[in-house]
């Protein structure tokens, strides 16, 4: 390999580094967003008793895509940007 292939290879890696790393900041605000969207249909669900299990199960199931996107989030969180840390 020489040294222009080399450089692009670098290159190519930091790149996909970066966008790794967009993918999993995306990933954790769209998990606090979900997180507060649950709270809030909590508390409907506390004000509104006859929709309180319907806003209770929406309130679950935005939990449960939180957590699948913190699990996105630390998927694409590793590894850091080349020349960042150890194994670098």
């Amino acid at each position: 390999m020489n040294d222009w292939q080399s450089t692009e290879v670098i290159a190519s890696q930091l790149q996909a580094a970066r966008l790794r790393r967009r993918l999993a900041d995306a990933a954790a605000e769209i998990a606090a967003t979900e997180e507060d969207l649950a709270a809030t249909l909590d508390s409907l669900a506390a004000t509104r008793p006859r929709d309180a299990s319907r806003l209770r199960a929406r309130a679950r199931s935005a939990r449960e895509y939180a957590a699948a996107e913190r699990d996105r989030a630390a998927t694409y969180g590793s590894p850091a940007l080349p020349g960042a840390g150890p194994g670098w």
